[in-house]
């Protein structure tokens, strides 16, 4: 299984990020943030879903970013008061663990944008797996 093979000393982060050790996560560079490859107004999160028995999650997930980013339709309008809009990318976790913590790991690193947060996986092992690795 991909969780007995992670350490510390083996992070690598997606370009535009970098390894915060303090944190233990990846984080955007600073230099890369000056530089207009990331928009500290956006808050980029993932939604990792069995798309194959659960292909209406990526609607709901894709939904629920639009209603947010909304500041106008009275649906959380003031969840972020600096005006910051949601980035979702959806992968396919395949309610399989092994699976979720893959494309886990392959958003947080090679999105090349800091991952904020996670949503999925729907099923009870691959969502336990990938709160082990994601912290």
């Amino acid at each position: 299984s991909l969780l007995s093979y992670l350490s510390a000393a083996d992070m690598a982060c997606g370009p535009g990020t970098i390894w915060d050790t303090n944190a233990n996560q990846c984080r955007c560079d600073a230099a890369a943030c000056n530089g207009g490859i990331d928009d500290t107004s956006k808050v980029y999160i993932a939604g990792l879903f069995d798309t194959n028995n659960f292909d209406w999650g990526v609607d709901i997930f894709n939904a629920v970013v639009e209603f947010i980013n909304d500041k106008n339709d009275g649906w959380f309008d003031d969840l972020f008061l600096d005006g910051a809009q949601l980035v979702g990318r959806v992968s396919d976790a395949g309610c399989d663990p092994d699976i979720a913590v893959g494309e886990y790991w392959e958003l947080q690193n090679n999105w090349g944008r800091p991952l904020s947060g996670v949503v999925g996986c729907r099923c009870s092992g691959a969502s336990m797996a990938v709160a082990r690795v994601a912290g």
